[in-house]
């Protein structure tokens, strides 16, 4: 998994698509004309194509769609009780019984903390096994250290360390690096994507002599969270002379939630937003808490929350949604951000709380 994207994943209540040739709606606040039935919170009106909006007033209610008051030409929102996912822990994560363990994967909750699968004993999965180990021929067995080869994803390296896969034939030829500690245009090996987490800042890309190497640093041209163009394009990058040609990257463009139906352009790497997110995710990359999680879930915010002080879980979450859903949040009406976007205010208020300095819509 040289090649994915670690970041924790936080979702709106409601689905956004990509804004690639593709209308978007327009979100709205309830008009005082508008005749709603109780608890109703919003509708979408097809023929207009906009969201018309009011948070629910009960705190423990959030915004659901409701088939059962929808029509053809209407779709409608209910304030519904919230669901509340299990806790679904993994090994090294904090628990107060056994059913707060994740399911299947046969582990205990002792003194707190998720047990599961010991160094030598059998495994399915390495996420059954303990801290510090990864499941390889249905044993669990250590995980490579820093410097060491062998690995053929990273999870098979210890928790700040990734693999630089050269061969999935040969793993004796992929070694374990420290996370991001290969420098602008060193060589890097399997470039998948266009990412890798070896590279300082995230991302690769294959060269005219054919190797892979990592790139400088992206930001959007025009700005974080800059208005996508009438075909939803238009996001790109500054361009890396180091590659020939130039190398640059396009970010996606997607349908926002505000009242014009504008589309906008996804933060890129070097933009201000998502420095702040890279920020405190290398502070976590380099913590010794991190070697508590299971390898697998060594970004995962349940672990984050399990290890780290409430100050520090709050801004993890924080900047992250901050970054992830930046384009989606701008220009959005107040009745909307309560209403569909209650994870992200949520996150808002809570990292306010820990009287740490914000940067918020």
């Amino acid at each position: 998994m040289a090649a994915s994207k670690m970041i924790l994943v936080l979702q709106l209540t409601i689905g956004l698509s990509f804004a690639f040739g593709i209308d978007c709606s327009a979100y709205t606040c309830k008009t005082p004309d508008q005749v709603w039935y109780p608890n109703q919170c919003g509708f979408n009106n097809n023929i207009t194509n906009t969201y018309y909006v009011q948070p629910c007033q009960d705190s423990s209610l959030e915004c659901y769609p409701d088939q059962q008051h929808s029509t053809s030409y209407q779709f409608n929102y209910t304030c519904q009780e919230t669901y509340v996912p299990p806790v679904n822990s993994y090994p090294g994560e904090w628990c107060k019984t056994d059913d707060d363990c994740a399911p299947g994967l046969s582990l205990t909750c002792q003194n707190g903390i998720c047990v599961g699968v010991s160094n030598g004993e059998y495994c399915s999965w390495s996420e059954q096994c303990n801290p510090g180990l990864r499941c390889t021929n249905n044993t669990c067995i250590p995980q490579l250290q820093i410097g060491e080869s062998g690995c053929t994803w990273d999870y098979d390296c210890v928790n700040n360390a990734a693999c630089n896969i050269i061969s999935y034939s040969n793993p004796s030829q992929n070694t374990c690096y420290g996370f991001h500690s290969f420098k602008v245009h060193d060589e890097v090996g399997e470039c998948y994507s266009g990412f890798h987490t070896l590279c300082q800042y995230y991302y690769c890309a294959q060269n005219s002599d054919g190797k892979s190497y990592c790139t400088d640093l992206f930001y959007t041209l025009q700005g974080p969270g800059s208005q996508c163009d009438v075909n939803g394009r238009g996001c790109y990058s500054n361009k890396d002379s180091f590659f020939t040609p130039p190398y640059s990257i396009e970010g996606e463009c997607d349908c926002g939630l505000n009242s014009e139906g504008n589309s906008y352009c996804e933060v890129l790497p070097g933009d201000a937003p998502n420095q702040q997110w890279l920020n405190i995710f290398n502070e976590w990359v380099n913590s010794p808490e991190l070697l508590n999680c299971n390898t697998v879930k060594r970004f995962d915010s349940n672990c984050v929350q399990t290890y780290w002080s409430s100050k520090q879980y709050n801004a993890f979450v924080y900047y992250n949604l901050q970054s992830s859903l930046y384009n989606r949040l701008v220009g959005i009406e107040d009745c909307v951000l309560n209403a569909f976007a209650e994870n992200y205010v949520q996150a808002r208020n809570a990292f306010n709380n820990s009287n740490v300095e914000a940067v918020a819509f």
